[in-house]
């Protein structure tokens, strides 16, 4: 038989889980469910920039295809359209002596700047950059030499 410390004690260890501890488990479990909300969003929004960053190096790197097999900037816009709406040149601006050429390639999240120039010091010379729309900073950029006798380039 059970004496009546015995019942009291019984009754108290049976009474739940206090409000205190309540508040304390939601409050743990908020703190670790926004951090696990924290990185999970710092992850998708690099994933993100590292895609852009890849295509806008994959079209930079077209657009010197293009460039390493032309001669003015006129064979290099002809090239671009060949190639598809995705090369669509737009705000272009040719140099008063038509042996230079800037252009974007815009692809919405981010634009490609294109500055290619033929038989400046002996040399074809290419510079682009890629820019999220919005956003400071490069995603890529690059530049590109190639004798005007169409020898090998350099990077």
């Amino acid at each position: 038989m059970k004496n009546g410390r015995q019942i009291a004690a019984a009754k108290c260890k049976s009474r739940g889980v206090s409000l205190i501890e309540t508040v304390i488990a939601i409050t743990l479990v908020t703190i670790f469910s926004l951090a696990a909300i924290s990185v999970s969003t710092m992850a998708s929004s690099q994933t993100a920039k590292s895609m852009h960053s890849f295509a806008a190096a994959s079209l930079c790197n077209d657009v010197r295809q293009c460039f390493s097999v032309t001669n003015t900037p006129d064979e290099l816009l002809a090239a671009l359209n060949a190639c598809g709406d995705q090369y669509k040149a737009e705000n272009i601006v040719k140099s008063d002596n038509a042996n230079a050429v800037t252009f974007k390639i815009d692809r919405g999240v981010f634009f490609v700047t294109v500055k290619a120039s033929y038989g400046v010091e002996g040399n074809n010379t290419m510079e682009a950059y890629a820019e999220r729309e919005g956003k400071s900073g490069r995603l890529y950029e690059m530049s590109y030499t190639v004798p005007a006798e169409k020898g090998e380039g350099t990077e």
